[in-house]
């Protein structure tokens, strides 16, 4: 199994649309209602993309470590996104949450529970997965897609020579992944929209907070989204 792994609203659904465009070849989600979007297997079935039907999944997408279930994974590509942006975005539709340091520790380092999840536990089981795998963020699939569907592609070996025919039609393509993910407030449009509720010092606060947590997480993987 190919792994897809990532934080709630970090952009996986157009990821995913993305892969199953160039590769032509299933990505495997699972039954969940979430913000009135089903995720039923595969992306292909609700716009065609070409993708063969009978063919192996691609990749199979999961938002947490537990819900692997002892499958062994073979390939495993993390998505990250800055967590000032998706911790509030996941948070704010059905909770009257305070986003404070309580707050962060809580959504980084707290149990996983069916209606929360943990962000800083699937970026440590990356950290430690030992076979082939590739990190990815979300700001760079939105302002350079391209390069990431060149670097994924390679990484999943297939998918190279329908890269250019898929931006050439880039817009449609956009339309036809918010039309089966309706729930995107941004419409892939901006990397900083969710954390303005935020004051420059609460934002500086999260990020002296999330490194005092984990240091070694932060400077691995999060230093980028340090506020200046």
């Amino acid at each position: 199994m190919n792994l897809l792994l990532s934080y709630p609203r970090s952009g996986n659904t157009w990821f995913r649309y993305c892969v199953e465009a160039i590769t032509k070849r299933r990505t495997h989600g699972y039954l969940q209602q979430e913000a009135g979007h089903f995720d039923r297997n595969h992306l292909g079935s609700y716009v065609d993309l070409g993708v063969n039907e009978n063919g192996p999944d691609i990749l199979t997408k999961r938002h947490a470590v537990e819900q692997l279930n002892g499958k062994n994974v073979d390939k495993l590509i993390l998505i990250v996104r800055n967590y000032k942006e998706v911790l509030i975005r996941h948070r704010m539709d059905n909770w009257n949450d305070k986003f404070d340091l309580k707050f962060l520790r809580n959504s980084c380092f707290g149990k996983v529970s069916t209606s929360s999840r943990n962000y800083a536990t699937i970026i440590k089981y990356f950290d430690e997965f030992k076979g082939p795998k590739m990190i990815l963020y979300y700001e760079d699939i939105i302002t350079d897609l391209k390069a990431v569907l060149e670097k994924t592609s390679e990484f999943l070996g297939t998918g190279q020579d329908n890269i250019d025919e898929f931006m050439l039609n880039l817009d449609s393509h956009k339309e036809n992944s918010l039309k089966i993910y309706g729930a995107s407030q941004t419409k892939g449009n901006t990397t900083e929209y969710h954390s303005k509720i935020l004051s420059i010092e609460e934002k500086k606060n999260w990020d002296r907070a999330l490194k005092e947590f984990d240091k070694d997480l932060y400077s691995k993987y999060l230093q980028r989204y340090k506020e200046v």
